[in-house]
């Protein structure tokens, strides 16, 4: 059935209504983190890796308080001495380290000789960046820069080290820079380390909502990071824990590691034994085992090599989705929902591999439940639309036709509904007219109860026909009634079955009669029948309070007028009629050509006389809709 401008519109709204329900419900995406864990599984490291599974030419490596630091070196301190920095700040330097950042807490004050220490190598160093908290926490974040004033002041830089959780206590995701606030920084450890390594500051980069512009070494074009609708970027993790190369600080301090580990590295200093807990889940390290200095030592490492994964996310990926819903929709209520399922399914089995494929090719993430969600969205609003339009116009055509029609037809209907023209449209149909002759002498003999008892059993015996024929009942006129034969379903021997329809009324009531005389006598005697064809409007007509589906033209006109002409038990007909009935099977005369009431010219009407044979009236079913 023909859809209307205001049912896609109802579909589009439902969509769109639906997907912006679930972006809502869903914090912004459908599954977003286990969409981007399946794709870091499917897709692996985001860099090349040799065989131990660690990374290829690495720029970053880390120096790691270990297990076997702490045992051999804290001594019984809770912590290691500022002392053991300093040696391993002095040490690192002289092995050629670029820069040395520290992933480490310096939240208390030391002993003022260890501080001094300390201090003194940070400043001969020249290379050491120090870390900070983005802590909303007034009294944390005084302490903190408290117990750190006497190293910051020799560091180089200084950045946050706060990691952004999901709600899974994932980390997937860093943030790179802040606004200004109270604390002096607005760059995270990672970027201040990159930004150390070529000689900027903080202040060197164009900080924007959507994307950052970094500064490169002179001749190289700067550096842009795209950033999510809520300024983070992803990680490109590299691989598992361990695969950012790690030495023992103990090893180092002991010598029993070799200057080119360090020689022209960035080295990130952290604790990587199991009592700081500072070890996260990542999509690389679902047990929780990878430590925070290592997810630092990966972003810097993106920095480094320009490579950081992209996502589509927030405003434009919500306007896309909405779009991808309600053009679904609107798609599937034009081609209707099982055909457009033959779309729909491919569509949504090729965004698995068009995700994969931009992951792995350019590293932007697109969230693939985001787009299956659309795209079922759209098809399922559509087909519940589509259910529930078929369903009231189905409901409309049973309450239209079910007095005017047989329950074959009327089921024929129901499966055809796009057959009904209630607008008004342009067919040709077959007109049938009969009227009772003598009626008026019947009304003065007989009671009005009599009366009504008698012509409503002819008119039960008269619709029953028109209906066995394929017919449709239009009206009751008085002791006439109007019907038509091809609308709204055309079977194309719509001549015949409106010629059969008139004999068998004629023949009915002969038995009408004979079954009165038994109880005592049946007054309608004889009828008159004009049948013509041709082309008529078809459609509801009426006002707001009432329409009835009907038959509208000349062509109604004259076969009602034939009627009128027609001679007591005669069935005229016009020349379209003939013509149209199939050869040899009636017995037709011609009456010549007929003056008929209100057309110019004259009609040349015919009578049919009976079948060419002896045979009884049977009924001519209407065929099967086609």
């Amino acid at each position: 059935m023909k859809r209307t401008l205001s049912q896609y519109l109802a579909m589009a709204l439902l969509a769109a209504a639906l997907m912006a329900l679930l972006l809502l419900l869903s914090k912004g995406g459908l599954l977003t983190s286990w969409a981007l864990d399946r794709l870091w599984s499917l897709n692996g490291p985001f860099g090349a890796t040799v065989g131990d599974g660690t990374v290829l030419n690495p720029q970053v490596v880390i120096a790691g308080i270990d297990n076997q630091t702490l045992r051999t070196l804290r001594g019984d301190r809770p912590r290691l001495s500022r002392e053991i920095h300093a040696r391993l700040v002095t040490t690192l330097t002289a092995m050629g380290a670029r820069h040395i950042g520290f992933d480490i807490t310096f939240d208390q004050p030391g002993d003022p000789a260890e501080d001094q220490a300390l201090r003194e190598a940070a400043r001969q160093s020249g290379r050491v960046v120090t870390n900070c908290y983005l802590k909303n926490d007034e009294v944390f974040s005084r302490i903190w820069i408290e117990g750190r004033s006497f190293f910051r002041g020799e560091a180089f830089s200084e950045g946050f080290v706060d990691m952004p959780l999901d709600g899974d206590h994932f980390i997937r995701r860093t943030r790179l820079y802040a606004p200004k606030g109270e604390l002096p920084t607005r760059v995270s450890l990672a970027l201040a380390m990159y930004l150390a390594d070529i000689g900027r500051t903080p202040q060197d980069v164009e900080y924007h909502r959507s994307y950052l512009v970094l500064p490169r070494l002179a001749g190289l074009s700067p550096i842009t990071l795209p950033l999510d609708h809520t300024g983070l970027s992803l990680i490109g993790f590299l691989g598992k824990p361990g695969s950012i190369p790690t030495y023992s600080v103990a090893d180092i301090l002991a010598g029993k590691v070799p200057n080119e580990a360090f020689r022209d590295k960035c080295v990130l200093v952290g604790g990587t034994a199991e009592e700081f807990r500072d070890s996260f889940h990542t999509p690389f390290s679902p047990k929780g085992d990878m430590p925070g200095v290592e997810i630092h030592a990966h972003v810097l490492q993106n920095l480094f090599t320009n490579r950081l994964p992209r996502e589509w996310s927030g405003p434009t990926w919500w306007a896309l989705l909405l779009a991808l819903a309600v053009g679904t929709a609107v798609f599937s209520g034009w081609r209707k929902p099982e055909r457009a399922l033959l779309w729909v399914i491919p569509a949504a089995l090729a965004v698995l591999p068009l995700v994969l494929w931009l992951f792995v090719s350019s590293g932007l993430f697109l969230n693939m439940f985001d787009l299956w969600a659309a795209l079922g969205l759209g098809w399922i609003c559509a087909t519940t639309l589509d259910t529930l339009f078929l369903r009231r116009e189905k409901n409309t055509i049973a309450r239209l036709f079910h007095r005017y029609v047989s329950p074959n037809l009327l089921n024929q209907l129901l499966e055809h509904p796009e057959a009904i023209a209630l607008g008004g449209a342009r067919r040709n149909a077959v007109v049938l007219f009969a009227d009772v002759r003598g009626f008026t002498r019947i009304c003065e003999e007989l009671q009005p109860e009599e009366v009504i008892t008698f012509l409503n059993t002819y008119f039960n015996a008269v619709t029953q026909i028109i209906f066995d024929h394929g017919g449709v009942l239009d009206k009751y006129i008085g002791d006439g009634l109007m019907a038509f034969f091809g609308v709204p379903i055309a079977t194309g021997k719509e001549s015949e079955q409106a010629v059969r329809a008139a004999l068998a009324i004629r023949q009915a009531l002969v038995k009408l009669r004979a079954e009165g005389q038994a109880v005592g006598d049946f007054p309608i005697r004889e009828i008159g029948i004009g049948i013509n064809g041709g082309e008529v409007v078809v459609g509801n007509v009426g006002s707001e309070v009432h329409q009835e589906y009907t038959l509208l033209g000349d062509t109604v006109n004259v076969a009602a007028r034939l009627e009128s002409l027609a001679r007591s038990g005669e069935i005229l007909v016009t020349g379209w009629v003939k013509d149209n009935l199939p050869p040899g099977v009636f017995r037709v005369d011609s009456r010549g050509p007929m003056q008929v009431k209100g057309r110019r010219g004259e009609v040349e009407a015919f009578e049919v006389v009976g079948l060419a044979t002896a045979a009884p009236v049977a009924p001519e079913p209407a065929p099967p809709a086609t």
